[in-house]
């Protein structure tokens, strides 16, 4: 599952779309992969560590992502991006 959403997120970004990121409680599901999200995107796609850092400190305080989502998802961002180039 990580893969495909990671997948789908990369796929959204290219056509430039908006994404929209929920689960049915809308309480650490998705804020666990919006937080993943904005690692990949900024630190892979975009390489701009400077907005990676700046979200991620205005996030900290009221962070309460799923600890298991976030571990599975930025696993799979990483071997993903040392497999191949994810972004064209």
């Amino acid at each position: 599952m990580a893969r495909e959403i990671i997948k789908f997120a990369n796929n959204v970004y290219k056509n430039k779309q908006d994404l929209n990121i929920h689960c049915w409680a809308g309480k650490s599901r998705s804020q666990a992969i919006a937080f993943c999200l904005n690692q990949y995107f900024n630190m892979f796609c975009e390489n701009n560590e400077e907005d990676y850092i700046r979200n991620l400190e205005n996030s900290i305080d009221d962070f309460m992502g799923n600890s298991d989502v976030i571990k599975i998802l930025t696993k799979e961002i990483y071997c993903l991006n040392n497999e191949y180039e994810i972004i064209d």
